[in-house]
């Protein structure tokens, strides 16, 4: 890409321009002072009489869609922009235009965007492949590489993977261009080079990339790579550049100053850090903008002090504060006007240009790639050579690729061929803190009068350690249980259907025996064990396992009465297991289905000490009409006419097992359990804050039995809880109150992921 670089201190085009407004200005005034347009002598307008109108739009994240208010009432007085530059989400508006999408198209997309999706940066889970799928509910989502003994930190908190998928979608149809001059209406994006401090002006290459390296504010999304340059938020040394139209050629400039309105802020609006920092930022970059806005003839300054950068699900508030300040700067504007006839011209060349909706692919290629092995990458592909796709078609299967979880960035672009079909190019960014990672969990739980957990989870995983996807994970939780799990996980066909998994786990856990609501003893038990899988993954589907184990388990009274039992046995055994995800989230699924059914045997012939029986299933299925979500789950688990040893019994109870019941308060070698559940969207957080806030409430029924012979409906518990929850950047967190049959009844607090 060719790249005009302005200097830091935007002096570049002050040798050639004067700092008053010169002609042009004049024009302007007299203009206005008769406020009749600009007419030919012989009182029809023509183009090439008119002065060319320059269009400036500054960043100010999603302040910026007051832009698209201004375009809307710049159209409604027939105002024709010839060139149009822009910074931040600024340039995101400003090159939506260039390209021909109209202000309601515009305001349309952003107000229909979930944009909790979209800057979450997750690919969905119905994309994930099975394997990735059981980290969702393990880890804050956060990670970090290991380098040796170095940690290192990824370069933004998000990728800005989805936003950079939603730009490309809506620009694919200037994939063939070579020049943005060659858009509807000429376009420059402003990015700041990171390693120089120099602003660089973008005016050639993939649309979308320019639009999203403009907006890549430091922190928040990471950096763009582009020729050799790392590229961030162009605000950060041009955040109105006018500079740029003016070398374009602009006679009149109208610049939209977002920062103005932040000039007048009030201590009550600096009253959390993110706002204190957002305000230091733009005083710092304050004095470049006032110089940058001397230059321009029209400056309109909306009022968005009240609205933050990251207010982007508040859209259909900002667009019309966009509207105001353009209709209040209508007289001066109206001089720029242009006859309905030659306005209608306009309108029809700027948006001629249709929207790509599908297109024939000559080749795919991948680059970038050095730890996936191309194969691999190919599994998650269905665009191939030869079928015809569509923008949501690749960027389905970027999404899959991305879901892979090695790369911190996948972008595409359509390269026209002389037979009018489509080379299809996918550039990955591998993670740069990869392939050694460390994650963590974090959860705290209480039933504030039996039972307080708190676990911390710190995950290690060292991946593509072949060319198959070799990985080598191991958790280690500490806190009320500590647990240590390692499993090394070979793939043995590159497509990862078939897999081989040898593992060690070592568990010490307290469990509490009850009688009724009474905890009368409290046991320590230790478990020890090894063993090999051999498995089958259904990519995003499901996954089958059958395995044996090896090992020991001991148990001793720590509180209680001393004469209970006491157990040390020696374990040998195997495990059918089939797990099926498909739910959309793991903490409040809206849609899908979950499944996990197990059958196992400890064996006297594999060396069990207590050979037993059992099969277990968990089924949830849910369903969602607007804000609100029904769901219906179901345990069911028999030692199939035996008993199962106290320590591996079923249990029952907790804030997500049965109403009003404290954790391990039912056990036995039966359980079954029904549940029917609510759940209502009360409202939304700030995406910097998380997503939503529920109130859901549930019914259960269900029990279980020591033996078979105990088994009667007439045993049946019933009972309800109600609560309130919020999916927060910490994960999970639910305040709720159960109760049940009996007298049981517990408050519960839970806080953080699940594992």
């Amino acid at each position: 890409m060719t790249m005009t670089v302005v200097s830091q201190h935007h002096d570049s085009w002050k040798r050639t321009v004067p700092r008053s407004l010169g002609w042009c200005g004049l024009f302007l005034l007299v203009a206005l002072l008769f406020n009749t347009g600009v007419t030919s002598r012989a009182g029809e307008t023509e183009e090439k009489d008119r002065p060319k109108v320059g269009l400036v739009l500054g960043g100010g994240g999603a302040k910026g869609f007051v832009h698209i208010g201004i375009l809307r009432v710049l159209e409604e007085m027939r105002i024709p922009i010839d060139f149009i530059s822009g910074t931040s989400m600024g340039s995101i508006v400003a090159g939506f235009y260039a390209s021909g999408m109209s202000p309601d198209d515009m305001e349309k997309l952003f107000g229909e965007l979930d944009w909790w999706e979209v800057l979450k940066d997750q690919t969905p889970r119905r994309d994930l492949l099975f394997r990735r799928k059981l980290d969702g509910h393990r880890h804050f989502g956060f990670e970090v590489g290991l380098k040796g003994l170095s940690v290192i930190a990824p370069r933004g908190t998000a990728s800005g993977q989805k936003f950079n998928n939603l730009l490309q979608a809506y620009t694919l149809h200037t994939s063939a261009l070579e020049s943005f001059d060659d858009l509807p209406i000429p376009y420059r994006a402003l990015a700041t080079d990171l390693t120089t401090g120099e602003a660089v002006v973008l005016d050639r290459g993939n649309l979308a990339t320019a639009m999203r390296a403009s907006m890549a504010v430091p922190g928040a999304f990471t950096p763009v790579e582009l020729d050799g340059r790392i590229l961030v938020d162009g605000g950060i040394v041009n955040n109105i550049p006018v500079d740029a139209v003016k070398a374009m050629g602009a006679d009149i400039v109208i610049a939209v100053d977002l920062g103005a309105a932040s000039m007048a802020l009030t201590s009550e609006q600096l009253d959390a850090f993110g706002a204190i920092l957002g305000q230091t930022y733009m005083l710092m970059k304050r004095p470049r903008d006032e110089e940058q806005l001397l230059h321009a003839d029209i400056v309109l300054t909306p009022n968005v002090g009240v609205f933050s950068a990251s207010d982007f699900h508040r859209s259909a508030d900002i667009v019309p504060v966009g509207e105001e300040v353009a209709q209040d700067k209508a007289e001066k504007l109206a001089a720029l006007s242009v006859p309905e006839e030659l306005f209608e011209t306009y309108l029809k060349r700027i948006r001629e240009v249709q929207p790509v909706q599908t297109f024939e692919v000559a080749s795919v290629e991948v680059i970038g790639n050095e730890r996936v092995d191309d194969r691999i990458l190919a599994e998650r592909q269905t665009v191939t050579e030869g079928t015809v796709s569509s923008a949501a078609m690749v960027n389905r299967d970027l999404a899959r690729m991305y879901g892979l979880g090695d790369f911190e960035q996948i972008n595409f672009r359509l390269q026209p061929t002389d037979d009018e079909r489509m080379d299809l190019i996918y550039h990955v960014t591998e993670k740069a803190w990869g392939p050694n990672y460390l994650r963590f969990g974090l959860r705290l739980e209480t039933d504030v009068s039996n039972n307080t957990d708190w676990h911390l989870l710190v995950s290690h995983d060292r991946t593509r350690l072949n060319a198959l996807g070799a990985e080598w994970s191991t958790d280690l939780r500490m806190g009320s249980i500590r647990h240590l799990m390692s499993e090394f996980y070979q793939p043995l066909e590159f497509d990862g259907r078939f897999f081989i998994a040898p593992s060690i786990e070592y568990l010490s856990d307290v469990q509490d025996l009850y009688q009724r609501d009474e905890r009368v003893a409290e046991y320590g038990v230790d478990w020890f064990r090894g063993g090999v899988d051999l498995g089958v993954q259904w990519k995003e589907f499901a996954e089958l396992r059958l395995g044996s184990s090896f090992g020991n388990v001991s148990a001793a009274v720590e509180t209680g009465d001393e004469e209970l039992p006491r157990f040390d046995e020696q374990l040998g055994g195997v495990v059918l297991e089939l797990v099926s995800d498909r739910l959309d989230d793991t903490a409040f699924p809206t849609h899908g289905y979950f499944l996990a059914a197990e059958a196992g045997a400890e064996l006297d012939e594999l060396g069990s000490d207590t050979p037993h029986e059992w099969v277990h299933a968990d089924f949830e299925i849910y369903h969602t009409y607007g804000d609100h979500t029904t769901y219906l789950s179901a345990e069911l688990g028999s030692a199939l006419g035996g008993t199962i040893p106290a320590y591996n019994a079923f249990l029952l109870g907790g804030l997500f097992s049965f109403s009003g019941l404290a954790p391990q308060q039912q056990r036995g070698s039966y359980v079954g359990v029904l549940s029917l559940g609510y759940r209502l969207r009360l409202g939304r957080l700030a995406p910097s804050l998380g997503r939503s806030v529920y109130l859901w409430t549930r019914a259960d029924a269900g029990n279980t039995w020591m033996t078979s012979d105990e088994i009667d409906e007439s045993d049946l518990l019933f009972g309800g809880t109600v609560g309130l929850g919020a999916e927060t950047l910490i994960g999970p967190i639910h305040l709720a109150y159960g109760q049940s049959e009996q007298g049981f009844n517990s408050f519960y607090v839970s806080i953080g992921t699940a594992f």
